[in-house]
């Protein structure tokens, strides 16, 4: 299952609740006694989709509680952890991005960046920006940040410094 970032806090919210209330129902309101992401508006839209699509493949059982519609029996909360397991963001890709090839730019404090992207109130900002200056040089030899590419080969037309050498690829899709 492919999940964004925010599904993904949802799921973990989801599990979060099933793991410390067992078999209760609950809501996307709820849902924010266990994790203060999930009072993120983002989160809280991703609630739907995440719900309908769980529902769908019967992850999440609908309960008779008109005020908290949803529940997760044992063995829904065993496959909600292989999901969660299972599924990647691009956060996640960045980070293992960052452990392989984060050493040849050792001016940037990319422990700090991600965990902008992760938590905070500017953390949309931060994801936004991130996706943009940084993902494109962890994830294609063609970018270069500080005239170098993620293989650590120098840009052979300066300037700029930073930026795509050849036609630019869509990072954010």
């Amino acid at each position: 299952m492919e999940l964004d970032v925010h599904q993904k806090v949802c799921l973990g919210a989801i599990k979060s609740w099933a793991t410390q209330n067992g078999q209760a129902p609950f809501s996307c309101h709820a849902l924010e006694q266990v994790s203060l992401e999930m009072k993120n508006k983002k989160n809280k839209n991703a609630f739907t989709y995440v719900t309908e699509a769980m529902l769908e493949k019967e992850y999440l059982t609908k309960s008779s509680d008109g005020r908290r519609p949803f529940f997760v029996t044992d063995k829904q909360k065993v496959l909600l952890n292989e999901i969660i397991k299972e599924s990647k963001t691009w956060l996640d890709e960045a980070q293992d991005a960052v452990n392989t090839y984060g050493h040849h730019w050792p001016n940037i404090n990319w422990e700090l960046e991600l965990k902008k992207c992760k938590a905070g109130k500017d953390r949309d900002v931060w994801m936004n920006w991130f996706r943009r200056a940084r993902l494109p040089a962890l994830l294609h030899d063609r970018f270069y940040l500080d005239g170098l590419n993620r293989k650590g080969q120098e840009k052979s037309v300066t300037p700029p410094f930073c930026g795509w050498e050849g036609t630019p690829v869509d990072v954010l899709n």
